[in-house]
């Protein structure tokens, strides 16, 4: 089953193409060879260096590269959809609509509403401060100082590589900047489902936390978060057709 490849150039990496496998290699240690077909998509971060024929391997592969710095998306390599779903058909008849740009933001806020009605209830917070409470907690984790600030922005940076890689799979254009609008309501729905499992860390526990380790442990809640965002979408754009 294919896997995400992570990238870390902490230490200077070259990525080159090798037959049908990339390449992987840095100074004073010897080259590791990936098969693409176990590759499910690329995050890079750091000082790693692509050769252009495993970055054209890799869109012909319909792999999804994300380029990471400071935990925020820089820059993102879509590859070629191997089929168009309904869900692709929807999304592309919504944009037709003069409408869909508000349509889109009341889904949007809908979702996030939802989100954290999840996030304080697994939290444990009375309902009457359900509306205020999660978003004082996300603004005390983003204002973190050190390893806890880099670890969430690392991780938001994760998800955004991994609601790419589903929209991708599911047919949409990647030739169409509109259809990435949806990454950052993915982003929204993963950040706020995650944060209870983060804030469940031990104090101690979040400062040694790998923040790809915290996110692949957690796979089942993030393909949760992701089908239950996108289902609701789903449900949205059938409903105004």
């Amino acid at each position: 089953m294919p896997k995400p490849l992570y990238l870390d150039g902490a230490r200077s990496l070259l990525v080159a193409l090798d037959g049908p496998a990339l390449r992987i290699g840095a100074e004073g240690t010897a080259d590791r060879r990936v098969p693409l077909q176990r590759v499910s998509r690329v995050v890079v971060w750091g000082d790693v260096s692509w050769n252009t024929d495993a970055l054209l391997a890799c869109a012909d592969a319909g792999i999804a590269v994300c380029f990471l710095r400071n935990g925020l998306a820089r820059a993102r390599l879509l590859g070629r959809t191997s089929a168009i779903d309904s869900f692709a058909s929807l999304w592309s008849d919504f944009l037709d609509r003069p409408d869909w740009r508000d349509r889109y933001a009341g889904w949007h806020d809908n979702l996030r509403s939802r989100s954290i009605r999840f996030c304080a209830l697994r939290l444990g917070l009375r309902p009457s401060v359900l509306a205020s409470a999660p978003e004082r907690l996300l603004r005390q984790c983003l204002a973190g100082r050190g390893r806890t600030r880099s670890f969430l922005r690392t991780l938001n940076g994760i998800a955004h590589a991994r609601a790419t890689e589903e929209l991708t799979n599911m047919g949409l254009d990647a030739g169409n900047t509109e259809s990435l609008r949806i990454v950052p309501s993915l982003v929204m729905a993963l950040q706020w489902g995650l944060l209870p499992e983060f804030r469940r860390l031990r104090p101690s526990d979040r400062l040694r936390t790998d923040p790809v380790a915290f996110f692949e442990r957690r796979g089942a809640a993030v393909d949760y978060h992701l089908a239950e965002a996108i289902h609701l979408l789903r449900r949205h754009l059938e409903g105004l057709v």
